[in-house]
């Protein structure tokens, strides 16, 4: 496995961890676990780097891609009245009286690199545009709260937002599973792929693994509206990206975001959800091709045992070189302590659970 990517990683005092450590990790990831255990708040804490400004854009691009249609400014307690914090939304609600969270991971050359986020160095969500904020009502349904603590006060300083007006301002390793990629994908195709020839050869290989009838690509500008052409080699004209369906279209997504971050690590939020089960095997060959050929990292969540079947079918198929670096990262909450643990399991492991029929979740 490559230098740069991680085989341990540890967080603490984060969302729904006080402590947790992850082991023996390997370079394609499949985290499992129930609902609500922490699988998107892992990738999210694996977003995180020692780079103040990379955890002032995370933490908005975080926030704001959970679909909000409100962003808090500030609470209206009657004593006080400051920012939401980075500390306020992420850290773990038992442990608030710590003031801060710890981060640990170690790459397969290096000790353990620890680093620690605290009061002092906390960041605000920064909100572009210049609508005005006003007080919204807690009772409003349109409101979506981000914490307990917020739900004691009567009403709150919030600002309502385009969220993707936020979203296209920052491209971080994590991708959300309720999200619709058409023109982001052509505004990544415009401004990283279309002026490198060696990268667009990559990119329309990648997709013509896929649909071998993709010839070429060529982005199409109507006034606001933005989207990808495929030129076919079995036709004389061309049609949208969305033409082979949304699970191609966020297959192209997923292929950009490879390329993107390229010899780093990626984060894919419920990658089965768009997704066609009966090409579930494929699309997942051309992940993991993908990932190699870049050099990435690759975290992805998923609870459906068809997506757990077809991983380990891809797997399998490619053989030992890209079975040797998977991993399945299981979380569960202990019964005694309700604390998550992280188990992981080799391929060999998964692929005996699946074979018997075991719940890997």
């Amino acid at each position: 496995m490559s230098t740069n990517h991680f085989n341990y990683f540890r967080v603490k005092n984060f969302k729904r961890f006080k402590d947790l450590e992850v082991k023996d990790i390997g370079q394609f990831n499949l985290v499992l676990g129930d609902n609500n255990v922490g699988k998107t708040s892992l990738l999210e804490a694996l977003m995180w780097e020692p780079v103040e400004e990379n955890i002032e854009n995370h933490f908005e691009t975080v926030v704001t891609s959970r679909f909000l249609k409100y962003l808090i400014k500030s609470y209206s307690f009657k004593n006080y009245g400051e920012p939401l914090t980075f500390l306020e939304y992420f850290s773990n609600l038992d442990e608030r009286e710590n003031n801060s969270i710890e981060i640990g991971s170690s790459k397969s050359d290096e000790s353990t690199e620890t680093y620690v986020i605290k009061s002092n160095n906390t960041v605000t969500v920064r909100y572009l545009g210049e609508l005005e904020f006003g007080v919204l009502s807690k009772k409003s349904k349109d409101f979506h709260f981000l914490d307990e603590k917020s739900k004691k006060d009567d009403q709150i300083l919030a600002k309502k937002v385009d969220v993707s007006e936020v979203l296209n301002h920052t491209i971080v390793p994590l991708l959300p599973f309720h999200r619709s990629y058409d023109e982001e994908i052509t505004e990544f195709y415009l401004d990283q792929i279309q002026g490198n020839r060696s990268l667009k050869n990559k990119y329309v290989s990648n997709l013509r693994r896929l649909f071998d009838e993709i010839d070429d690509l060529e982005p199409s500008i109507k006034g606001k509206h933005k989207t990808l052409l495929i030129n076919r080699s079995t036709s004389n004209f061309s049609v949208p990206l969305g033409y082979f369906g949304e699970g191609t279209i966020k297959m192209a997504k997923i292929l950009s975001y490879l390329i993107k971050f390229r010899d780093k690590k990626l984060m894919i939020d419920e990658i089965d959800t768009g997704l066609y089960y009966a090409r579930m095997r494929d699309y997942w060959k051309v992940i993991l091709q993908s990932a190699d050929e870049n050099n990435v990292q690759l975290f992805a969540t998923t609870h459906n045992r068809e997506c757990m079947e077809a991983f380990r079918s891809a797997l399998d198929e490619l053989g030992e070189e890209f079975t040797s670096r998977s991993r399945s990262i299981t979380l569960k909450q202990s019964p005694k302590t309700g604390d998550v643990i992280a188990f992981t399991n080799s391929f060999e492991v998964l692929d005996d659970a699946l074979e018997v029929g075991n719940d890997l979740r």
